[in-house]
């Protein structure tokens, strides 16, 4: 993570592409998925921290019926 003085913090992720052979391995034995293996509700590109905050959401509006502000118009009802 980087810091500044101002205390902004930015985190910095890998970008992989793997081989060939690495793709082909089943998401389950590779632990990981690939941006376009997995279609997301609300980002266009699957990321690891993309589908963590989508499933943080999930459950907010199952077990509240809330949501962030900017996602009530993606869960009607709530």
């Amino acid at each position: 993570m980087l810091s500044s003085p101002l205390g902004v913090s930015v985190e910095v992720s890998n970008i992989l592409e793997g081989t060939e052979e690495f793709r082909s391995l089943d998401a389950e034995r590779r632990e990981c998925l690939f941006p376009r293996e997995k279609a997301l509700a609300h980002f266009p590109l699957y990321s690891e921290g993309n589908c963590y905050l989508e499933c943080v959401w999930e459950e907010a509006r199952r077990e509240c019926g809330c949501v962030p502000w900017f996602l009530t118009r993606h869960f009607p009802g709530t």
